[in-house]
């Protein structure tokens, strides 16, 4: 099996964006030595903290959305944009603790939310028309700050889905649940 990834820096030339290519690698599966650990996901992580200046935004697959990569990319001052699953589970802000400590040891995450459950809100989406592989469409967006893969940073999920796309269901067939670090992030530039 091969894997290639590459890294490619977003540039804007008029009106559209081109993605030019910085690095390419391929991972042939042949392992070198016996006690080689190292995963994709690792080699990614290590990739984009050797090449990306501190600050810029990483957008990669919903493959690399792991608790590993996202700690790695903290400590580089670096901020990731992804795919999450529709079944995704965030956590809530913890409330205020009460003066009284209750026996047994203190809550570090508040209750699980579902990202489903987001989609049968839709008074409480933003209605935006954007310009969309070339054509203007109707997205439907909205960004909520839960904990994910850390009960202390709080990540910003901003479910969207355009408009045609939705099915009967409570949630939309092809949505992109999209979770970015920054809380000022533009949620309009997340839509795939």
């Amino acid at each position: 099996m091969y894997v290639i990834g590459v890294i490619t820096l977003l540039l804007e030339a008029g009106s559209c964006l081109k993605a030019v290519p910085v690095t390419l690698g391929l991972q042939d599966g042949i392992k070198t030595t016996e006690d080689d650990e190292t995963t994709i996901v690792d080699r990614m992580s290590s990739l984009c903290a050797e090449l990306i200046h501190a600050g810029s935004y990483i957008i990669l697959d919903a493959y690399f959305a792991s608790k590993q990569l996202i700690e790695e990319l903290r400590k580089h001052n670096l901020r990731l944009i992804t795919r999450v699953r529709i079944n995704a589970l965030g956590k809530a802000p913890l409330p205020t603790p009460p003066l009284k400590r209750s026996r047994g040891r203190p809550r570090i995450w508040g209750e699980s939310v579902k990202l489903r459950n987001f989609f049968n809100q839709k008074d409480c989406f933003t209605t935006e028309t954007i310009l969309l592989y070339g054509k203007m469409v109707t997205l439907r967006y909205r960004a909520i700050d839960l904990h994910w893969d850390s009960p202390v940073h709080a990540c910003a999920f901003c479910p969207s889905c355009v408009a045609g796309r939705e099915t009967n269901n409570s949630a939309f067939n092809r949505c992109h649940s999209v979770r970015v670090r920054s809380r000022n992030f533009n949620c309009l530039q997340l839509a795939f």
